[in-house]
């Protein structure tokens, strides 16, 4: 129904820049650039290719709060303005009316990859395994693990993550068949396998990926561990009678002794 779609979002500034690789400081022609304002004031992402000089420009954008831009281009590992080491997300751009922002400048590193094998408990190949490269990103001085690249393995269980840049990264393997799955009690979240074979976060081991050295040929089995349930009760101290009450919503935090 027409009537149902909202109206594109329009205004009177302007977003503009230039996308150059990181190194040797030369425009990327065709770049891909994609301006996004998650729960902002556009109704969807925009997105445009850069020029012969790698320029690129967004107009006619309303003012408003958390535009982000994103550029990406075979060969390369996409970025956000602002983004970079040590994990730092890109940061988002506040726009008021009638303004030009001209220097949103984005500088591309090559991509590396990583390559590798998953195998069943068994040590045959497990075809259609999700794999993940997760990297450590700081916001709002909070670390977290954020997936930056995800693959299916082929029927040989081989897989290939492209599009990465140099850095530190956390390899997961997990069976897409146990991903909603319970038993008489209600669902059951199974965990993924990390690399290099642990079946708990604080097993993992990190993958230091430098410019040109892609780390090849890593195998590890995938486990499929049933997850168990933690059960019990909170209540208040005893009062005067001696009769303890139950304690009413009350948040319960469960976390693993080791939490590296």
């Amino acid at each position: 129904v027409a009537g149902d779609t909202p109206a594109p979002a329009s205004g009177t500034s302007s977003i503009m820049g230039r996308i150059t690789a990181l190194g040797n400081g030369g425009p990327v022609a065709r770049a891909r650039v994609r301006l996004s304002t998650p729960g902002g004031p556009l109704t969807a992402p925009r997105a445009t290719v850069t020029d012969a000089d790698g320029r690129y420009r967004f107009d006619d954008l309303p003012a408003g709060p958390g535009y982000v831009v994103t550029a990406s281009k075979s060969g390369y590992a996409a970025r956000g303005f602002g983004e970079g080491p040590p994990s730092k997300a890109p940061t988002p751009l506040a726009l008021t009316d009638n303004v030009r922002m001209e220097t949103v400048d984005i500088a591309l590193v090559d991509e590396v990859l990583i390559t590798g094998r998953v195998n069943d408990e068994d040590e045959t190949p497990f075809a259609g395994a999700l794999v993940e490269a997760m990297r450590p990103m700081f916001s709002d001085g909070r670390r977290t693990m954020v997936t930056v690249a995800e693959t299916l393995t082929d029927e040989q269980g081989e897989f290939r993550l492209i599009g990465l840049p140099p850095g530190q990264y956390y390899l997961s393997a997990f069976d897409p068949a146990y991903a909603d799955v319970g038993d008489a009690g209600g669902q059951l979240f199974y965990s993924p396998t990390f690399y290099p074979g642990g079946v708990f976060p604080d097993e993992a081991v990190r993958i230091t990926l430098d410019p040109f050295s892609p780390a090849e040929a890593l195998s590890f089995r995938l486990h499929i561990i049933k997850p168990t349930r933690v059960t019990g009760s909170l209540a208040t101290r005893p009062d005067g009678s001696g009769v303890p009450k139950p304690l009413m919503a009350a948040a319960v935090t469960m976390s693993p002794k080791r939490n590296d």
